[in-house]
């Protein structure tokens, strides 16, 4: 994670926020009221997602049973998307 000054970063926005991109991070701004954290839209999006998924114990319950069917050979994979639709049609 970057840090940086309210004041560093008012002068050098541009120059921070292509970091931020370039390099995938979080940037940390400090202040005397608090701290606060910048970091790219599909980044906080993603956040945003996984909070909504494991707020809802039902999708967690599916999840976890599907790792169990994994884990215990209950599942198929496939190599591609191809393979996949081939054998939805078998069924």
């Amino acid at each position: 994670m970057l840090i940086t000054s309210i004041t560093n970063f008012r002068n050098n926005a541009k120059e921070w926020l292509d970091k931020i991109t370039n390099n995938s991070e979080e940037l940390a701004i400090t202040t005397k009221k608090g701290n606060y954290i910048i970091v790219e839209e599909a980044e906080y999006r993603s956040w945003k997602e996984t909070s909504y998924i494991l707020s809802d114990k039902d999708i967690v319950d599916e999840i976890k049973q599907s790792d169990r069917d994994r884990k215990e050979g209950r599942s198929k994979s496939f190599d591609n998307v191809d393979d996949l639709f081939n054998h939805l049609d078998e069924l």
